[in-house]
């Protein structure tokens, strides 16, 4: 999983619970296959800044529409320069997950699909809003 992440000031009219907004998705990858990456754009914002970036806290919560797993993972580290309770968090964020990662439920099929819900929560435990990913084809 890898992850980018680009933060900026404004003045402060947001939430202190983190609003995530989806802002785009691949549309379509190979099954299985190393060379091929899912990625999934996001718009985060929050109020109070409050959301931990040390590159350690699981605070990134993505599941597979397909199963129950559910997976935690942590926001990169950013300067608390673009972090102030006054201003808020308004940050652009790049998730990417390995289509390698990704099998056809059925061998025999030549095309299937999946979704992925993301949410985070900051350190004063509120939970964002989830966000899921328009259907994701995975191709044989």
């Amino acid at each position: 999983m890898i992850f980018a992440f680009a933060a900026c000031r404004k003045g402060n009219k947001l939430s202190k619970t983190p609003v995530l907004t989806f802002l785009s998705s691949t549309e379509e990858v190979e099954a299985g296959s190393s060379a091929d990456t899912v990625i999934i754009g996001f718009r985060l914002e929050d109020g109070d800044a409050d959301i931990r970036t040390d590159g350690q806290t699981a605070n990134l919560f993505i599941s597979n529409t397909r199963d129950t797993n559910k997976y935690e993972y942590p926001l990169p580290k950013i300067g608390d320069e673009f972090k102030d309770a006054t201003t808020g968090l308004r940050a652009s964020c790049v998730v990417r997950i390995p289509a390698a990662f990704l099998l056809l439920r059925d061998t025999s099929m030549v095309k299937d699909s999946l979704q992925f819900k993301l949410s985070i929560e900051d350190e004063a435990g509120n939970r964002s809003n989830e966000i899921i990913t328009p259907q994701i084809y995975l191709l044989k």
